[in-house]
Parts: structure tokens; C-alpha cells; sequence
């Protein structure tokens, strides 16, 4: 009986990383009608096989409000889509956008069984080491070019870090912070994890994405404040400090960079974006475009009301759900994504640390999607829906039961 269990395990385990590892893989594995076809896409057809028991054996599920208000959201998704096409037509390029958006929440389902099972703080280690190793594997394709041309040269060789990793540096800086609260959880069980920070913040300084700063820093705030009872008044004023100067020299070093990489220049081009995404929106207040490619729909925007500039990216996920999806579910799913973070803090008790580091992570996203899209992104989205089924398990029992893996 034990070899079987520990057989059951070893093949759990070995289930759950090469999972991981097509989750995690950055770069796209094809191209379908432009759009880059990621390997997290590869590993939800995977694990289709699970949702028959999510769906039909686990008797939890239905009963779980999270999961009544995520089918709530597929569903108003679905109704806008179908209402909106024959407005705006239906080309396979206006699909798979859809579709992709869609399909990608049934993570939901892959977390609740992980969770279920007792796997999902192995889930979240193995995720944490995987891309431990890809933060190594960035380091060497930087640090050679910092050493050589110094951190303004960084800056100016972005494409060609791209080339070896396409979500370099905003969406990789999103990540080291994702890491970063991941470590901080394990840290408790084993202090020598703390180590991993020295990789983590000289990673996220050579990134010089103000976004994943700017994430961390509010994050830790909240951090605080939901630990205040704990902590003493020197030491937060020593953490604001150091955040306040980190942000300072990081801000102010990249602007060392040019007009190009100033942080007007950057306030300008999102302001002209918005301006444009503003316009077609109240044509369309509603519904929206049906949950169409953002850059299908404003596919160019003028800079300085003269020059014509392609828009490549809304570069804020909150104006670019409105625009895509229309008021209604806008406000449904935001809604949704506050109501997590809310029932988490409520929920959290001396049992629950795991559940406090996750919603710290939540409080990333949520903040690096005022200048970046966190919530289209493959990677992400498959490690914030397997958060959220954790949340719905966690919070619709109030006690955390998760089996222990030998």
C-alpha cells in the first residue's frame, strides 16, 4: 500500500511539473492567424481530461460561489459575443481572441482539482523553482550586456533581450514580483529560500520597469497594513524608506535613457491611447466589441494629434476590458476580482499564510494593470485562476485542508 502511494506521488509530481513547464515555456509554440499560440493554451487541452471530475465527482464545486460567479462571467461573456457579432461581423481573427480569453479561466477548474487533491502548495513550489531557473537562465542573456554597455545599454537592447525572452522587461518584472511573494510564503517553512532575493531584486532593477516597482511597492504597503499589529512603527518607515529610495533611483536612471524611455514620454503615449480607446468605446458603451483584439479595434493612434503611431497594446487592462468587453462586464468581472481579495483578507487566520501571500499577489496584478496587461497574459492567467480556485476551496470551508504530500 505505501509503494503505491508513493508511486501515485511520484507520478502526481511528474504530472504537475511537466505541466508547469508548458505553462512556463516563453515562447510561443505557433502562430495561428498572427496571434502567438503559448504553451499554457497546450497544457489546458492537457487537462481537459480533469474537468469531467471537477464537473460531475466533486461535490464542492457547484456549491461554491466563486465558481457560480465564474460561470456567470462565461456565460455574460458568450451572450455579449454572440449579441455583438452580427454587428461586427465574424472573422477567424475575431474569434480566437475570444476564445483564447475564454478557454483560459478553465485554469479555474485545473487549480480546483490540484487543490482538491492536496497538490496545490506543491503546485506553487514547483512553479516557484521553474521559474527560479528561468530568472537564471534571463540573468545570463543580461548580465554580459550590462557589463559591456552599462544600464542605459539594457535599456536600448530590449528587442534583442526579446528575442530570448519576448516578456522581457514589463510582464518578466510582473513575474519577479509574483516570485517574489511566492519565496516570502516559503521563506517561513525554510530560510535559506531568502537568498533567491538577491536574484529576484537584481533581476527586477536590470528590468527598470517602473509597473513592477510600482506593483511591489503597493504591495508591500498592504502587506504592512495587514500585518500592523505586528510590526513596529521603525520598521515600516525603514521598508517605505527603502521603497521610496529603491524608487527613486530606478525612475530616475531610466530616464537617463532618453525622451524614448522617460516617464513623460511614457504618460504621453498611454494618455493618446486612452484618449482614442475613450472615443470608440462611447460608440459601444454596452457590450463593447465582443471581446475583439484590442489592436484590431484601435489599430493606430495619433501622437500629439499629428503623428499616426501603430497602438501595439492598450497598456492597461482596465480601459482595455471596457473597450473589449463593454460596461456591463466590465464592472462583472472586477467586481469578481475585488470580491476575491475581500473574502481572502476576511478569511485570513493564523492557518492561513498562504492564503495572505497569494492575495499580496492579487494586489500586484491589480495595481500593474492601470500600465500593463497582467490579465492577458498566458503565464499569469494560469497562475491567477489556479489562485482563485484555492480561494474558492480555502474560503467556502473557512478552514485549510491540504493534505500534505510525502
Amino acid at each position: 500500500m505505501y509503494e503505491k502511494q508513493m508511486l501515485k506521488g511520484f507520478i502526481t509530481k511528474i504530472i504537475l511539473i511537466c505541466l508547469l513547464t508548458l505553462i512556463l515555456f516563453p515562447f510561443p509554440i505557433a502562430e495561428v492567424f498572427k496571434y502567438k499560440f503559448m504553451g499554457a493554451y497546450v497544457a489546458l487541452i492537457f487537462s481537459f481530461f480533469l474537468l469531467p471530475a471537477v464537473f460531475f465527482l466533486n461535490k464542492s464545486y457547484w456549491g461554491n460561489k466563486f465558481t457560480i460567479g465564474l460561470w456567470f462571467l462565461r456565460i455574460l461573456a458568450l451572450l455579449i459575443f454572440l449579441i455583438v457579432t452580427p454587428r461586427e461581423g465574424l472573422t477567424q481573427m475575431d474569434l480566437i481572441p475570444f476564445i483564447g480569453a475564454f478557454i483560459m479561466t478553465f485554469f479555474y477548474e485545473v487549480g480546483y482539482f490540484i487543490t482538491t487533491i492536496g497538490y496545490f502548495e506543491k503546485f506553487l513550489k514547483y512553479w516557484m523553482w521553474l521559474n527560479v531557473f528561468i530568472c537564471v537562465y534571463v540573468f545570463i542573456i543580461v548580465v554580459p550586456i550590462f557589463l559591456r554597455q552599462g544600464y542605459i545599454g539594457v535599456i536600448n537592447s530590449m528587442d534583442v533581450i526579446r528575442n530570448y525572452y519576448p516578456s522581457w522587461p514589463n510582464h518578466f518584472g510582473i513575474y519577479l514580483v509574483l516570485l517574489f511573494w511566492v519565496i516570502m510564503y516559503f521563506r517561513s517553512h525554510n530560510k535559506n529560500y531568502a537568498l533567491l532575493f538577491i536574484l529576484i531584486f537584481s533581476m527586477l532593477f536590470l528590468t527598470s520597469s517602473r509597473t513592477a516597482f510600482l506593483a511591489l511597492a503597493v504591495s508591500i504597503v498592504f502587506a504592512l497594513y495587514i500585518n500592523r499589529k505586528k510590526r513596529s512603527v521603525v520598521s515600516v518607515l525603514s521598508v517605505l524608506g527603502l521603497l521610496t529610495f529603491s524608487g527613486y533611483v530606478i525612475f530616475t536612471l531610466k530616464s537617463m535613457g532618453g525622451f524614448g524611455s522617460s516617464l513623460e514620454h511614457t504618460i504621453a503615449e498611454r494618455q493618446f491611447r486612452w484618449v482614442e480607446t475613450f472615443y470608440l468605446w462611447k460608440q459601444h458603451p454596452f457590450t463593447g466589441y465582443g471581446f475583439r483584439s484590442f489592436t484590431e479595434i484601435v489599430p493606430y493612434y495619433f501622437y500629439e494629434g499629428k503623428t499616426l503611431i501603430a497602438t501595439g497594446s492598450s497598456h492597461n487592462d482596465y480601459i482595455d476590458l471596457l473597450l473589449r468587453g463593454g460596461l456591463f462586464y466590465s464592472i462583472g468581472f472586477w467586481t469578481f476580482i475585488l470580491l476575491t481579495v475581500w473574502q481572502s483578507v476576511k478569511s485570513i487566520n493564523q492557518k492561513s499564510e498562504l492564503l495572505k501571500h497569494l492575495s499580496y499577489c492579487t494586489i500586484v496584478l491589480l495595481i500593474s494593470a492601470f500600465f500593463q496587461n497582467p490579465f492577458k497574459n498566458p503565464i499569469i492567467l494560469a497562475y491567477f485562476w489556479s489562485y482563485i480556485a484555492f480561494v474558492a476551496i480555502h474560503t467556502n470551508t473557512n478552514i485549510l485542508k491540504l493534505k500534505k504530500p510525502q
